[in-house]
This record gives C-alpha cells, structure tokens and sequence, in this order.
C-alpha cells in the first residue's frame, strides 16, 4: 500500500464489498483493523471521506447510502478563530500630544490549529456506522456491531458465597 488512505480504501471496500468480511469484523472490530494493519499504520493523513466516496464508487454504492455515509464522517473539529478585538486602545490626550513614539503593532494572528489525525477509535466507531448503513437489514451484522452490554456496579459488604445467573432476553417487543 502507497498509503494510510489505500490501505483504508482496501479494508473499507473488503468489509462493505462481502457480507462475509462484514460479519467478521462485526464480531470484533478492533481485531479485524488491527489484523489489516490499521493499528500500526501511522494515521497523520488518513481522510476517511475521501476513502468512503471512492470506495462507494468502487462498489457502486446508491449515492444515497454513500452521501449518509460521508455526514457520519467525523470531519476534525475547526481551529478556534482568533479572538476580536471589541475596543480601540485607549490614549490619553496629554499622552497622544507628548508621544512621538509609533504605536505598537498589533500581534500576530495565532498559527491555525492543525486538526489531530484520526485516531484507530474513531476509525472504528466510523466504520461501524457505514457497516450500520450499508448493512441496515442484516439483523446478525446489525446485532454485532450494535453493543448491547450492560455494566452492574454491585456493592456487597461481607462474604458471598454462591453463583450469580443473569437472563437477560433484549428482544424488542
């Protein structure tokens, strides 16, 4: 691969391209990035809206599906604009009369904030959402991807002894 976006664009098309690729990412995402390679690549020019439009495009995706996908692109945030300034400086008459010396020049503008290159989390939670698009009726894929967990906090004082069996059914009725 020539670079990040490539390698992207190849593991992207794979798991939108193959239902089959798609459900074993969908059992473990992190695994199946970091297997690509995803993991170890270096990120710093990753653009995941140019990778998802030509891989739509190699895949013939509906432009629908592919215009839903690049709005869930997490584009990087924007560089704060500088600060206005709301006032004039203020001079005293007695000084402005007195002062020859030129008024100071303004500061610089601050450089523009360079956006952080994505990280593999972030990679991951995007893909997981085009797979969530262009999967939309494939309960196994869906069901994967979708983190049905839950967490319980349990505060116990003193001994347990014995088994804990939770049933828990998440069907939707």
């Amino acid at each position: 691969m020539s670079s990040v976006n490539d390698l992207l664009e190849s593991v992207l098309a794979k798991i939108l391209g193959d239902p089959a690729e798609a459900t074993a990412y969908s059992e473990d995402p992190s695994g199946y990035l970091a297997a690509a390679g995803v993991a170890d690549a270096d990120l710093e020019q990753a653009d995941l809206g140019q990778v998802v439009s030509s891989v739509s495009n190699e895949l013939n995706i509906a432009p629908e599906t592919t215009q839903t996908m690049i709005e869930v692109t997490e584009a990087p945030a924007p560089a704060p604009a500088p600060a206005a300034s709301t006032s004039a400086p203020t001079v005293s008459a007695s000084a402005s009369a007195s002062s020859s010396a030129p008024a100071p020049a303004p500061a610089p503008a601050p450089a523009p904030a360079v956006a952080p290159a994505p990280t593999v989390e972030v990679i991951e939670k995007t893909v997981n959402e085009y797979v969530t698009i262009v999967y939309e009726g494939d309960e196994t894929i869906i069901n994967n991807i979708t983190d049905n967990s839950t967490t319980f906090d349990v505060d116990i004082d003193g001994d347990v002894d014995g088994d804990v069996d939770l049933n828990i059914d998440n069907e939707v009725t």
